[in-house]
């Protein structure tokens, strides 16, 4: 079976984009006012209200693209199905979506790199930042997606997945990852939720055992159920970054790529998983050639594993069955590292302090779980 797709979706630009203009001065600021209370006599009374001096001097300034543009997605796919004998099912898939006009933040008033006072470089020396929502950043994703499944039968089904695929951007959400706002263009890189291959495979498993049987045998053998899920995946990219940098005032700044270099190491650890001396500090008041999310962090291998026991306390119309269950998360106690320091220039580069996220259960050591279901 043969299946094709395409699809246009719209989304209307978010009213939450209009509060930023709220906080502009003359609108919002911050003024301060207080009494010595040893000067009775020079002490300013409540019904005369605050002295308020404004000055729009080095205030940032928030605003929107004159014609805002609607964003759209455009999406496709194209898979090709096969039933297998064996209640089993292959499915080989090619899927792309493309942002259009997405949204994006843009420093109008960036001070270019130079020598002397920050303001002086600024197309508007008044004001320190002037941040532009603006619709103008585009993304683009193509993947090769793989499926093997086993519809249940005789107490098994499992479903094995692959993917392959690949995210690129040039969007820099709440002005994260712009370097120069005049070369928007060197900022089109992968994107930061890219991962590139990723691997699932799940399994239930009524286990055998009892079923034909009866009296104390089927009371202790039957009902048992194993459950298990594998995900081995790539990382995602990082972005280096230089950490003092020396543009004087103009943002940050991405380091050089030392040609030649490979960043990737053969066997990387915790103390170092990347390659530092591959990348440089630029020359003074220059922005650095290395490009956004280039460098991959660790990925995820983990194994979760359950194994269930039902226990049926009355059949019929209305049954009423007990579950008893164990289950095992990261099962292999793998660590499950996070990402590396990728500050160029400084002593912990390359260097990953942390792994999981225990506070969130995501990513964590092995851990068991026991538990029980009444059902009726």
């Amino acid at each position: 079976m043969v299946r094709a797709a395409y699809g246009i979706y719209y989304a209307a630009p978010q009213f939450e984009i209009n509060r930023n203009l709220a906080i502009n001065p003359p609108f919002a600021g911050s003024y301060t006012f207080s009494n010595n209370q040893l000067d009775f006599t020079g002490a300013r009374k409540v019904e005369q209200g605050f002295e308020r001096t404004f000055s729009a001097a080095g205030a940032t300034i928030r605003g929107l693209e004159r014609n805002l543009a609607m964003p759209y997605v455009q999406q496709w796919n194209l898979n090709v199905q096969r039933q297998l004998p064996y209640d089993l099912l292959l499915t080989l898939a090619y899927v792309g979506t493309k942002g259009v006009k997405l949204r994006d933040e843009i420093d109008l008033n960036q001070p270019r790199p130079g020598p002397g006072a920050v303001a002086s470089r600024r197309a508007y020396p008044v004001y320190s930042g002037i941040i532009d929502t603006e619709f103008r950043a585009n993304s683009v994703y193509h993947g090769l997606q793989a499926t093997f499944e086993k519809r249940y039968a005789k107490g098994l089904s499992f479903l094995a997945s692959y993917t392959w695929g690949h995210a690129i951007d040039d969007a820099a959400l709440f002005g994260g990852d712009h370097q120069d706002m005049l070369n928007l263009r060197a900022d089109r890189s992968n994107s930061p939720y890219d991962v590139r291959h990723t691997f699932m495979y799940s399994f239930n498993y009524e286990l055998p055992f009892g079923r034909n049987s009866a009296g104390l045998v089927s009371a202790l053998a039957s009902g048992w159920q194993m459950n298990g899920i594998l995900r081995l995946s790539t990382g995602l990219y990082l972005t280096p970054t230089v950490g003092a940098n020396n543009l004087n005032g103009s943002g940050f700044q991405r380091p050089d790529v030392v040609p030649g270099c490979n960043w990737k190491l053969d066997n990387p650890t915790p103390d170092r998983w990347f390659n530092g001396a591959c990348f440089a500090i630029p020359a003074q008041y220059s922005f650095g050639n290395a490009g956004r999310d280039v460098i991959e962090g660790p990925g995820t291998h983990n194994f979760d594993v359950s194994l269930f026991r039902n226990v049926y306390l009355s059949r019929g119309d209305t049954p009423k069955m007990l579950q008893l269950r164990g289950e095992l998360f990261n099962v292999t106690n793998t660590p499950q590292f996070n990402n590396p320091n990728t500050t160029i220039g400084v002593a912990q580069t390359g260097v990953i302090s942390s792994a999981g996220s225990p506070t969130s259960f995501q990513r964590i050591q092995r851990q068991i779980q026991l538990g029980a279901k009444l059902t009726f």
